[in-house]
């Protein structure tokens, strides 16, 4: 009578970690999903390229992703130069040589 006791015990106590286990996993996942649904994006995304003149450049109008995966998440696009920035008004340097060479000492 004491083998059935005892084995009674053991289902019982057999089923009750399958059930623990199945709320584990059924947690687990469900926080997956949700973490998967709530961030936009994990990996960074900056493709470079060397140009001589300038040094490591970004693709020209390329999406740029970049994340520490915990306070932001920021895309934005790269200007035709290759810069992470706003595109450049021409007007505005259309003359940068000459104004800078009047200010660089000239030699004699």
């Amino acid at each position: 009578m004491s083998w059935r006791r005892t084995r009674s015990w053991s289902i019982v106590i057999g089923l009750n970690i399958i059930i623990a286990a199945a709320a584990l996993a059924t947690i687990g996942i469900a926080g997956e999903i949700y973490l998967r649904l709530s961030r936009p994006f994990v990996h960074n995304s900056r493709p470079m390229r060397f140009v001589p003149a300038v040094g490591m450049v970004v693709e020209p109008g390329i999406q740029v992703r970049h994340t520490n995966g915990q306070d932001y998440w920021t895309v934005t696009r790269s200007n035709s130069l290759g810069f992470v920035d706003r595109e450049p008004d021409p007007e505005r340097f259309a003359n940068f040589h000459s104004r800078l060479y009047a200010y660089l000492p000239q030699a004699d």
